[in-house]
């Protein structure tokens, strides 16, 4: 392999499992699961021995220093992790993130991902609705257990991050503000954003597609932290983007002064996406694509940081390829 591809300082990609039992609605492992129920068993785990085998060659090989598991629930099988935790602090020792889910935790097992070299670690929330996430997403989960999930790892030294999103089915304006007010009781170290996505074969996919809200000239999106592609009568497009792309904003705004930061974020959102339109400007619209990463860092110094050093390169070619056809295009607008 080529080196840079297993990002041997930041997180080369591994995988100890594969597959999911959970039945999400915005997840394709719900239409896999079904596909192959008469296959056995919906999740393989690897032999511990086997795994530990390919992080030395990696280690040995590539000087990888850091792994981050790819795993859907990493710790859904509490025997295999003890195991593996007993395993690697003696064979590798290096440092490793994961992601789970809040009702799939507990003590003993925290401890001893912690004790095994782990200091970082994500759980999915996606709704702060209890209801809009049972019902709907599937994620059968109560708001208790996604408090305690966090404390418990916060009380133990990780660094947690939050997985949310905003822009689903049926979802109300009323709920994107409750996963914005749960972040704000969980106050996790980091947080990641998405817009909602309707992935074919997957529950709430079919049932955009039904409902005819999905825009199909929009739907050859590059990222589902972009834009949206619903046209939902309860949940309009400037909504959902101002929520996600100014999140962590909301984060540092008292909850009461929420309607009028909203309007203001809006008008501004409207502005700027007018403004990308009329122009036709790749600099504007890589901007916007990416506001959300922006406003993170203007919350998070290190995201700042890591933001300036690759923003550098980036816009300084879309000036060089971009900024005449800019210029153009504003002489032509009738700004009366």
């Amino acid at each position: 392999f080529d080196k840079r591809h297993l990002c041997p300082n930041t997180g080369s990609i591994v995988s100890g499992s594969r597959g999911c039992p959970y039945r999400c609605g915005y997840c394709i492992n719900d239409k896999l699961g079904k596909l192959y129920s008469e296959k056995g068993s919906s999740v393989s785990h690897r032999s511990v021995d086997s795994l530990l085998d390919e992080f030395e060659m990696m280690t040995q090989r590539y000087g990888v220093k850091f792994f981050e598991f790819a795993d859907e629930t990493f710790t859904l099988r509490k025997k295999w992790v003890l195991d593996f935790c007993d395993k690697y602090k003696r064979r590798i020792g290096l440092p490793f993130i994961f992601q789970t889910r809040c009702d799939n935790v507990d003590q003993e097992t925290l401890s001893a991902v912690r004790e095994a070299g782990c200091s970082k670690l994500s759980f999915g929330i996606e709704s702060g609705n209890e209801k809009f996430r049972n019902d709907i997403l599937g994620r059968k989960m109560g708001d208790n257990e996604v408090l305690a999930a966090f404390k418990m790892a916060t009380d133990l030294g990780f660094e947690v991050c939050s997985f949310n999103m905003v822009g689903m089915p049926y979802e109300t304006e009323e709920m994107s503000v409750d996963t914005i007010k749960i972040n704000k009781k969980i106050r996790p170290n980091a947080h990641n954003v998405c817009i909602f996505y309707p992935f074919p074969g997957t529950r709430l996919g079919d049932i955009c597609e039904i409902e005819g809200w999905i825009n199909k000239g929009k739907s050859n999106l590059e990222s589902y932290y972009y834009d949206t592609v619903l046209n939902m009568p309860q949940l309009d497009r400037m909504t959902i983007l101002t929520y996600q792309k100014f999140f962590p904003l909301y984060l540092k705004t008292p909850v009461f002064i929420f309607p009028v930061f909203t309007f203001f974020l809006k008008l501004f959102l409207r502005a700027l996406y007018f403004v990308q339109r009329k122009t036709k400007s790749r600099l504007l619209q890589d901007f916007l694509n990416n506001l959300y990463w922006f406003t993170s860092a203007l919350t998070d110094i290190k995201i700042m940081k890591a933001l300036l050093g690759a923003a550098t390169l980036r816009y300084t070619k879309l000036l060089k390829e971009g900024g005449r056809t800019t210029r153009e295009a504003f002489r032509g607008i009738d700004t009366t």
